[in-house]
């Protein structure tokens, strides 16, 4: 009686090897997910049953999402600028739960239909994704990778600000960090994290500061010229823990703007503790 064949015409009930691929691709199977030749499959089949397989193909899948998040951002610190470690952190451990959530079924499932075997290394006829050629995925691949990267470059650039909020944030010089300190109403005052914003003839200046064992609480100053002045609002000079002289009236709506960017400059860095 003939062996029973398959849609591709080989015999089901053909018996099964498996010969080990060579090394460049056991690499690209193990990293890019390439799909073997028809010598080794039957041997990826046997694969898919080993403890090993789960750990590796979660691994893979975490590589390219940390690959996909380190895309994300090299192009929003290019278009934009680069995104807050707290966000990092958040991105890291969601792709790692992603990671480590994906169930073996479905990856087993996943990978004998790309690599277009049964569960016993026997072939069967490609279907959905599995149609397509090694090299016709990796065109695929490398264009949806062209397409998430213009999608995240246009997400990037639309995150853009305008005005003083576009301006990057500085560190002030060592200079005006000791004319800060020196003019401290107490020298057990503890200046930290400084950042500055560059505006018209000005320089918004922000810091956290304590003394002893106070909560630590922010400064504000502004540096025209040579000078540096406190902000003109009694309560403002009340709280500040220098005592230059306060800055003569100009436009309160671009000095509010400046010291509103270089206070989400500071907090970026550290929030204030509370």
């Amino acid at each position: 009686m003939p062996a029973a064949r398959s849609a591709d015409g080989i015999g089901q009930n053909a018996p099964v090897t498996h010969p080990a691929p060579p090394r460049p691709w056991l690499i690209a199977y193990r990293v890019l997910g390439l799909r073997l030749p028809p010598e080794y499959r039957a041997w990826a089949a046997a694969d898919t049953q080993t403890k090993a397989f789960l750990n590796w193909r979660i691994g893979r899948t975490a590589l390219w999402l940390y690959a996909g998040l380190g895309l994300y951002y090299v192009i929003q610190s290019r278009m934009h600028e680069p995104p807050t470690s707290a966000k990092l952190l958040q991105a890291f451990f969601i792709i790692s739960a992603l990671a480590l959530l994906s169930s073996k079924n479905t990856l087993v499932r996943k990978t004998l239909r790309w690599q277009r075997v049964d569960r016993h290394g026997r072939p069967v006829a490609p279907k959905r994704l599995a149609i397509l050629e090694n090299r016709e995925a990796i065109v695929a691949g490398t264009a949806f990778v062209v397409l998430l990267a213009s999608g995240m470059a246009v997400y990037a650039y639309g995150l853009r600000p305008t005005g003083i909020q576009a301006i990057k944030c500085r560190t002030p010089n060592g200079e005006t960090m000791d004319r800060i300190r020196a003019g401290l109403k107490t020298q057990e005052t503890k200046i930290t994290l400084a950042r500055s914003i560059p505006y018209g003839d000005a320089t918004a200046i922000v810091a956290y500061h304590a003394t002893g064992t106070e909560k630590e609480t922010i400064a504000f100053w502004i540096m025209q010229g040579d000078q540096l002045f406190e902000v003109n609002e009694a309560e403002a000079i009340k709280r500040s823990p220098t005592k230059f002289e306060p800055l003569p009236r100009r436009d309160d709506r671009i000095v509010a703007e400046a010291f509103l960017r270089a206070y989400t400059c500071l907090t970026k860095v550290r929030p204030l503790k509370q």
